[in-house]
């Protein structure tokens, strides 16, 4: 498991042209890898099976969008779109007619698909059913994210303005304005929806601010004790996780307020930015530095992360099966585990 110094259990290489573009992803708390040469694979205990002639879903995709919970959307080169479950066949559920470099689907409960234009110009509403496209506007949300019937998010990359569109007619809910000139979160910064309060990171202010799901008025602040990067892992009873170099916040988001407030002591991790966080089952931190280290932070002895593994040229980091599952940026497919 992930309790003592991890050694390398099985690595292999992906090959092709595109071993750049693949991606780790977890679904269900299963380490699923994506690329456009080799297609889905959900990871395991054992090197997956590359070989042509393998039992795998060989079809080169990408991934365009996430999904609700269990699922991940991916888009294969001819522009089939897909909604991947682990352990389950894929399901083709609609055929593009946009370039798969132009948009992005999310799929949604019930069997529609939400696409929009990566230009921010529009969206619509795709019946998975009839292939109808169910309704059509003129803006773009970012991120896209269902909350009930509601879809909320910002009209541009950076800012914008905060809207929330009815799932069944797109019809505009509310609207908050996100005004450039006054410090605060951008629409981009919207990371979840917890008990009818939208979340958002205040990078200028080092605090989370939370927006009324009903109306978009501004119901609630979170002010961190200390500075932080404010992104983490959030779990299914609402609690946001923050792990990077300067320690461990728990923030309770259902209560907007800090419940654990961890100051690391000296442990290694580079200051300059802790990119990757996971959760293992066990509620174990897993956290992975700019310079391929990794740190596991044990709820028995939260101030001191242990160093676990290097891995240079660290893109990305999963759980499979126990073991930690590494993505360079090289194409390498690396797992680890403690020593038997």
């Amino acid at each position: 498991m992930l309790d003592a110094q991890l050694t390398v259990v099985w690595q292999l290489p992906l090959t092709g042209f595109y071993t750049r573009d693949a991606r780790l992803d977890s679904v269900s708390g299963v380490a699923m890898l994506t690329s456009p040469v080799h297609g889905v694979l959900a990871l395991g205990a054992s090197p997956p099976n590359l070989r042509p002639d393998a039992d795998l879903w060989p079809v080169p995709v990408s991934v365009m969008g996430s999904s609700f919970p269990g699922q991940l959307m991916v888009m294969d080169e001819s522009g089939i779109v897909y909604r991947l479950s682990p352990g389950r066949v894929p399901m083709p559920v609609w055929q593009c007619t946009y370039h798969p470099d132009d948009v992005g689907v999310l799929g949604l409960p019930g069997g529609r698909l939400l696409v929009s234009s990566f230009d921010f110009s529009w969206t619509e509403l795709i019946e998975e059913a009839t292939k109808q496209t169910v309704w059509r506007r003129p803006v773009a949300l970012v991120p896209e994210m269902p909350v009930g019937d509601q879809l909320i998010g910002g009209t541009g990359p950076v800012r914008g303005d905060l809207v929330s569109l009815d799932v069944r007619t797109g019809m505009e809910r509310w609207r908050r304005p996100m005004e450039p000139w006054r410090p605060g979160p951008s629409t981009s910064d919207v990371f979840a929806a917890v008990g009818g309060v939208l979340w958002a990171a205040d990078r200028i202010s080092n605090q989370l601010v939370g927006f009324s799901v009903d109306s978009g008025r501004e119901v609630a602040t979170v002010v961190l004790p200390r500075a932080s990067r404010l992104t983490g892992v959030l779990d299914q009873a609402g609690n946001l996780h923050i792990g990077d170099e300067h320690g461990w916040l728990v923030v309770e988001l259902k209560q907007a307020r800090v419940t654990v407030d961890v100051r690391f002591e000296a442990s290694g991790i580079s200051g300059v930015y802790a990119k990757h966080t996971v959760r293992s089952a066990d509620g174990r931190l897993v956290l992975a530095d700019d310079q391929g280290q990794v740190f596991v932070v044990h709820p028995a002895q939260p101030h001191r992360p242990e160093l676990v593994a290097t891995c240079p040229q660290l893109r990305s980091i999963g759980i499979a099966a126990g073991r930690l599952i590494v993505l360079s940026y090289d194409g390498t497919l690396t797992a680890l585990g403690a020593p038997s």
